[in-house]
Order: structure tokens, then C-alpha cells, then sequence
């Protein structure tokens, strides 16, 4: 880049350019800095190309009314000029341009005799060793503080181009520049802001970060992108750009504003490396493919300097990005017996998709081994794919047995021993974890404990095979009803997945289907729903009807829909689980699948399909009482006492919970009110250590009822009991299956008032004994036996609009009778 004459402009001669400077906001503190720091007499404005930093300082001399001088000196120039005498400010503009000596020449040259120097540049003006000498007369102002807030955008955008953008395209905008106020306006310029986004910006950021950039420097920028931001480090640069001097050029780098770390809007996590801004790496890019095809023999020397380093994942990029793919293959074929450890599953995923597929297509052993790649990401319907043609190699049946039952499938051989390829300290640990998976979703427990009892006897498990492990865990625990050790388990198994880099990794898909299942039953259905429509953790359903552990996430998302009232999803989500196939499901699966139909089937009003889709499942304390609940509302009582004869073994709190509930449910039907508040306090006290709420909330009305009357008889109601009866109201106000008549209604207006039976009786001209059968009819169909608890789920189900308002509500249809003697 060649040196030019530097251009001096003074504050008389009118050759600073105007641009509108008026127009562009800055925040009000920075404005006055020379004004809130006249002791200071060496001002810095250090901020990224495109920031506005020009404009500010330009309306600093304007304001001031004093003498300056304005300098922009070019790379290599002397810089003979520093500004007349009588200068109140000197200006040195692309102060970054100067070399460490220069800068402390002019620093020793301007400031004094009321001259104040202003150093103008686009990153790390200052080297940090002038800046400490500089200590007590220094100033500065950081790209931070001239950033456009996402809320500024239209105002600042309609000053400068005329252009009207509404709120929804701001924050697009703002997304897309990060709020860098150059890329803002060059997106709002365009017909089509955000279709052309991307070629815009990429001119955009190309011309103002690396036009003016030395040669040198700007070579050394080039070759250097092309690595990843995070993985920026003298002896990988040294790979990409030989010859050059990594330490002192990154050094530079930072200098000219091309790091993260001087820029504005940048996440903590990038910030603390050394790196290039996201888009100082996306202009070099642009600049390389403007060039031709890309440097690919840097990028392949690169690559196999990053490979002897034992950096797997980074070297399969740039041998990827060079088109290498055998040497891509071979860094696959080397992680693969540590199971992928140190790989993001997705990037795995882009990796092997990404390869060409005759790079390896012909040939057994690298079908097998993509196939392992995809399975290890998550994807098992590319394993199943890629090797729909069984190779013809000696582990291959232990490759389609791991690939088998990481997808979850109930099998129980899984081929042959697994073989050192894997590496397992010893393979009956994998086959192990796979088939307590298998048994968990298929409810035996006791299978669970030996097979994972067995697994933990071998040291130095694969990190993936321990995340499955710990959930399979987690996810019984939360079936059986054991909240808080599910809970502890699903917290573990996410806090080693971080440690490991593993986060997102599919094998974390049962730990959360676990932590759903347990908001479920502590009555959150809203946050179990956010954690089930989170696909990070989802697997990719595969051909033979997808992974055990999607089919029960696309089983709870139709139950919490359910929860939540909003039964057109639920029925949508289970009619996709039906198309997709649902004729195999593990046990345990089909249990809670048979519950979700058998609730809309209720909610249709079919009771009998409701039953016999239970009927067809096996009978767990879940499916018998919901068959009670169901009995008891066809009056049906040689059908509850039938169950309640063979009710089933209790396999966890949960369990023992819907045993105590159903007797309680039972008693309540038979009139034995007094046994059945005796059994809902029970329930009560074995519920709360846990937390379950979902469990009460299931309840037939009558039952609701009772338990939330019990509850508002506590003096000392903990925070769990008061959340139970706020959810029994919410609850209680969606029901709409006790037929009231307009008669009822309206005599249960009056109930709320302070009037007596008898003085009711009299203003709505019938006789007493009638208001009381009103009353009775009343009380029974609310499940209550009181006037003040009537009134209650009356308020609760909405049904006393007109009370509220002090209206009188008198019914014409109900007829003066005759009194009547009750004996």
C-alpha cells in the first residue's frame, strides 16, 4: 500500500467534509468529554471503521469555536506537521497508521501551552506502554460508547437516508450489524435490506476494515482467516502465513481494530481470546473468494500441521475447506476408537455431511465409519442410510448393533462383542448401558438397576455412553415418581456434558425427557413444554418408526398440551405419531400413549373408547386409575371394586399416590366423605417432599374439589399446598361437565349474599323447603356440603358474573309451590 502526502485541514479553510454530522447520535457524556476533562490534554477516540468517530470529534471543533488542525497522515509518512502554535486542538487522524515512536514524539510535540492532542484511530491506538506513562493525562473514548442501541436504529436510520423502517426491521437490522452504524446503513440503503444482506455487508466490511491495512498486515489477515476465530494462535499462523511473525502481527492486528476484543457487541466468551471480529473474518473471506478458489495448499499444509498437533476436529475443517477428503476420513478413523471424544456432535454432524459421498461410498470400512460418525451426532436415519448395504467387514455387526440401540430400539442381542475399534475398556459396559435404555422404556425397572449395577463395574466409560447411562437413570427415577433424585440425576448428566464439550449431544435426550417429565409432575407444564419443543437434544427419527427417546418426547408434548388445555396441538401431535407408526412402542411408552388418547377421548365425551384403549395396555397404578376414574362416571361399582381388587403393585411415591388417591376417589363415591378426607391427607403429606402437583390434577371434580377444601383448612399452608390449591381453582374454572340449570343459577346467587334460606325463599316467591331442594341438588353436583363452599367453586368456574355487579337475578320460570311437610 503505497504512502501519500498527508492532508492537513485547519478550522478556517472549510475542507473538513460535513456528512451530515448532525444526524448522527452519540451519547451525551461522550459528546462533552472535552468539556467534563479539561485537564486531560491527550484525548483518544478509539473505535471500529463505520462507528462515527470522525463525525464526533468534527462536532467537538465545532462546538469549541477554537483553533485546530486536522492531520491524516499515511502509512510510512514522516509526519513533519503537527499543527500551528496557536492550535487548540491538533487532530491526528488513522492514528493506528504510526509506529510506537512516532506516536511518542507527537504525544511529546502537541500537548502544552493549551494545545490538546486528539488521536483518532479504528482500534488500539495507544500501545499499552505509552498509555501507562500517559496516566493522569489521558482521556479516551471505546467503541462501546459510540454504538447504535437496537432502539435507535429508525430514528438514526430515517436521519441519515431518508428511509422509513418499522420496529420488526430495525431489530433485524441490529441483529445483522450487531449495531455497528456503517452496516446499519448500508443494509437500509438497499431496495431490499434484508434480502441482499449478506453481499452488501461483505463489500461493506471488506472496504472499510481492510482497505487501507498494510501489506504485510493485510496478507497476514488473509491467510489467517481462514481459520476458525476461536482457534487463533501464533503457531497455527504460522502454518497458514510461513515467513511471517505471528506475535508481533496479531499484535498489529489489534492495533487496527481487527480483534474482537475493541470491538463493541461481542460475546464475553470471544472476547477474552485474542481473535478477529466475526466480521473482519467474513470481509478476508469475501476478499479470498473474489480472488479465485482460496489457497487451498496453505489450507492443506495448515491442516496437517494441525493434525500432528492431535487438534482432530479443526484439522477435518481446513482438510475439508482444501478438498482432502482421505485425509479428512483419516482423522475421522482416529477419533472414532476414542468415540468421538473432544468432537461437538454438530459438528460432527457438518463435517461427515459435508464430505463428498464417493470419497467414501465404495469402500466398507469408511461406510461403517460414517455410519458410527452419524449415529455419535444424532443421526440416525444418515446411519441407516449409509449403510442400508451391509458392508462386508468383520465389526460391521457390532456397528449396526451400537447404531441399533443408540437409537433406542428395544433388542435384545446386540451382535457380537464390540470390538477394540470403539474404544472400550471392555464392550460388555456399552452393551450394558444400551440394554438398561431398552428395559427403561420398557418399565422393568429391576433390568435398569443390574444392567446399569453392571456398567459402573467398568472404569473409563466413553463420555457419551455415561450421558446415556445417567439418564436412563433419571428418566425412571421421574416415572416412578422419585422428583428430586430425578431432578439431581438430569443436573448431572447436563453439568458433565458441559465439562466434556458435549452439550447438545444427543445422548442428553433422555436426561431431558427426564427433567420434562418432573416439570410435569410439579404442575409446570409451561416449562416442560419449552423444554420439549428445544430440539437440541431431539433425535432424527430413523426409518424402522425413530429413536424410543423422540417417540416419548413427541408423547409428553401431546400430554402437556393437554395439560394445558390446548387439545387441537395435542390431537395434531399424536395423529403425527400415529402416521409415523405407533404399533411397537416399549411398554412404557404405550402406557402413557394409551393415557393421552384415553384423556381426549374423555374430553370428546366417548367414554367407552376412553376404556378400552386402557383396557389394551398393560395395567400399572397409572392405567387403573384412570379405569376408576372412569367406572366411577358411569356409576358403574362392581367395575371400581373390581379394580380395586386387582390394583397392581406400586413401583415408585408416584404409585402410592394413585393407590391412596383412587381409595379416596372410591370412599367419596360410596358417601364415606370422613375416610376419604382422611386419605387425601395422606396423600397430602406423602406428595409435598416431592413436589407432585400433576397427579392431584388429574382428579375427578368431586375429588378436586375435596382436596382443595382440605387444603384451605390448613392455618399454615406451605408454599407447595398453596400452589396445589391455586392450580385445583385453575383447574376447577375449566370445568364445564356439572350441568347446572338456569333455576340452580340463580338461586345460587342468592347464596352469596347475606340473606337467610328463608328470607331468599321469600323474594323469589317459593317456599322454603323448595330453596332447600335447590340447594341440595346444588351442593352434590359441586361435590361440596356448605353454602360457603358452593359459593366458592362458584366464584372459581365463573358462573357469578351477575353478583359482581350487584345485580338482582330473579328466574320467572321458577313457580310458587305449595309447602311441604318433610318427615
Amino acid at each position: 500500500m503505497g504512502v501519500d502526502v498527508p492532508r492537513v485541514w485547519r478550522h478556517d479553510d472549510g475542507a473538513v467534509p460535513d456528512d451530515r454530522a448532525d444526524g448522527w447520535w452519540f451519547r451525551d457524556a461522550v459528546l462533552r468529554l472535552p468539556e467534563v476533562r479539561p485537564e486531560r490534554d491527550v484525548l483518544v477516540v478509539a473505535a471500529p471503521p463505520g462507528s462515527g468517530r470522525a463525525r464526533l470529534v468534527r462536532q467537538w471543533l465545532r462546538r469549541s469555536g477554537a483553533a485546530w488542525s486536522w492531520i491524516s497522515p499515511a502509512p510510512g509518512d514522516s509526519l513533519a506537521e503537527t499543527g500551528r502554535p496557536h492550535d487548540a486542538f491538533v487532530v491526528i487522524e488513522n492514528a493506528q497508521v504510526l509506529t510506537p515512536g512516532q506516536l511518542a514524539g507527537v504525544i511529546e510535540a502537541v500537548p502544552g501551552a493549551g494545545r490538546r492532542l486528539v488521536l483518532l484511530g479504528r482500534g488500539e491506538v495507544l500501545p499499552p506502554a505509552l498509555a501507562v506513562r500517559l496516566a493522569g493525562r489521558l482521556a479516551e473514548v471505546r467503541g462501546a460508547d459510540l454504538w447504535w442501541p437496537a432502539e435507535r436504529v429508525p430514528e438514526q436510520v430515517a436521519a441519515l437516508t431518508g428511509l422509513m423502517v418499522n420496529a420488526s426491521v430495525a431489530h433485524r437490522l441490529h441483529l445483522a450489524t450487531g449495531g455497528w452504524p456503517a452496516g446499519v446503513l448500508a443494509l437500509a440503503r438497499t431496495a431490499a435490506p434484508l434480502s441482499a444482506e449478506g453481499h452488501v455487508l461483505a463489500h461493506l466490511t471488506a472496504d472499510l476494515l481492510l482497505g487501507d491495512l498494510p501489506d504485510e498486515l493485510g496478507d497476514f489477515v488473509l491467510r489467517t482467516s481462514l481459520l476458525p476465530g476461536a482457534d487463533l494462535d501464533p503457531e497455527l499462523c504460522a502454518a497458514l502465513a510461513p515467513g511471517a511473525s505471528p506475535a508481533p502481527l496479531l499484535d498489529e492486528a489489534r492495533r487496527w481494530g481487527l480483534t474482537s476484543d475493541v470491538w463493541p457487541q461481542t460475546a464475553p466468551d470471544v472476547v477474552a481470546r485474542q481473535v478477529y471480529h466475526p466480521l473482519v473474518t467474513a470481509a478476508a473471506r469475501h476478499r479470498l473468494s473474489r480472488r479465485g478458489a482460496g489457497d487451498a495448499e496453505n489450507l492443506l499444509r495448515a491442516g496437517e500441521t494441525v493434525a500432528a498437533l492431535g487438534r482432530g476436529p479443526l484439522a477435518a475443517d481446513l482438510l475439508l475447506a482444501a478438498g482432502a477428503a482421505p485425509k479428512v476420513l483419516e482423522q475421522l478413523r482416529q477419533a472414532a476408537p476414542r468415540g468421538f471424544r473432544g468432537w461437538e456432535p454438530a459438528h460432527l454432524h457438518r463435517v461427515v455431511t459435508a464430505l463428498p459421498e464417493p470419497s467414501w461410498s465404495g469402500d466398507p470400512e469408511h461406510r461403517a465409519l460414517i455410519a458410527f460418525a452419524a449415529a455419535i451426532a444424532g443421526d440416525h436415519l444418515l446411519a441407516a442410510e449409509t449403510l442400508a448395504v451391509s458392508p462386508g467387514v468383520s465389526w460391521w455387526p457390532a456397528v449396526n448393533a451400537l447404531i441399533a440401540g443408540l437409537a433406542g430400539r428395544s433388542e435384545n442381542a446386540y451382535g457380537a462383542v464390540l470390538p477394540g475399534f470403539f474404544g472400550l475398556p471392555d464392550n460388555d459396559a456399552a452393551l450394558n448401558v444400551l440394554a438398561a435404555q431398552a428395559a427403561g422404556f420398557a418399565g422393568d425397572q429391576g433390568s435398569v438397576a443390574r444392567r446399569l449395577a453392571a456398567a459402573r463395574e467398568t472404569p473409563g466409560r466413553p463420555r457419551y455412553l455415561l450421558l446415556t447411562e445417567i439418564g436412563v437413570e433419571a428418566l425412571v427415577s421421574a416415572w416412578a415418581g422419585e422428583l428430586s433424585s430425578a431432578q439431581r440425576l438430569a443436573d448431572r448428566a447436563h453439568r458433565l456434558a458441559a465439562e466434556a464439550g458435549l452439550t447438545g449431544h444427543p445422548m442428553l435426550a433422555t436426561a431431558a425427557l427426564a427433567e420434562a417429565e418432573v416439570l410435569r409432575s410439579r404442575g409446570d407444564a409451561p416449562a416442560a413444554l419449552r423444554l420439549m419443543t428445544d430440539d437440541a437434544t431431539d433425535f432424527v427419527v430413523g426409518p424402522a418408526g425413530g429413536a424410543a427417546p423422540g417417540q416419548a418426547r413427541r408423547v409428553l408434548r401431546a400430554r402437556l398440551r393437554l395439560d394445558l388445555g390446548d387439545v387441537p396441538a395435542a390431537r395434531a401431535e399424536l395423529e403425527r405419531l400415529r402416521a409415523e407408526g405407533d404399533e411397537h412402542l416399549p411398554p412404557a411408552l404405550a402406557v402413557r400413549l394409551a393415557l393421552a388418547r384415553a384423556r381426549l377421548a374423555e374430553l370428546d365425551g366417548d367414554l367407552a373408547a376412553a376404556q378400552a384403549g386402557l383396557e389394551a395396555v398393560p395395567l400399572v397404578p397409572s392405567v387403573a386409575s384412570a379405569l376408576l376414574f372412569i367406572a366411577l362416571q358411569r356409576q358403574d361399582q362392581s367395575g371400581t371394586t373390581a379394580l380395586m381388587a386387582r390394583w397392581p403393585a406400586d413401583a415408585g411415591p408416584e404409585d402410592r399416590l394413585r393407590r391412596m388417591l383412587a381409595e379416596a376417589a372410591q370412599a367419596l363415591a360410596g358417601g364415606r366423605r370422613a375416610q376419604a378426607s382422611d386419605l387425601v391427607n395422606e396423600a397430602l403429606v406423602a406428595a409435598e417432599p416431592d413436589g407432585h402437583l400433576r397427579v392431584f390434577l388429574d382428579l375427578p371434580g368431586s375429588l378436586r374439589t375435596l382436596v382443595s377444601t382440605t387444603l384451605r383448612r390448613s392455618p399454615d399452608a406451605s408454599h407447595w399446598r398453596r400452589s396445589l390449591a391455586a392450580h385445583l381453582d385453575d383447574a376447577g374454572a375449566g370445568d364445564e361437565t356439572v350441568a347446572v340449570t338456569r333455576r340452580e343459577l340463580v338461586v345460587l346467587e342468592q347464596l352469596t349474599t347475606d340473606l337467610t334460606h328463608a328470607q331468599i325463599a321469600a323474594g323469589l316467591f317459593v317456599s322454603e323447603n323448595t330453596l332447600k331442594s335447590h340447594c341440595r341438588n346444588l351442593y352434590r353436583k359441586l361435590g361440596v356440603h356448605s353454602r360457603e363452599e358452593a359459593v366458592r367453586i362458584a366464584r372459581v368456574r365463573g358462573w357469578l358474573g351477575a353478583s359482581s355487579r350487584g345485580e338482582k337475578v330473579l328466574d320467572v320460570n321458577i313457580t310458587q309451590t305449595p309447602e311441604v311437610i318433610e318427615l
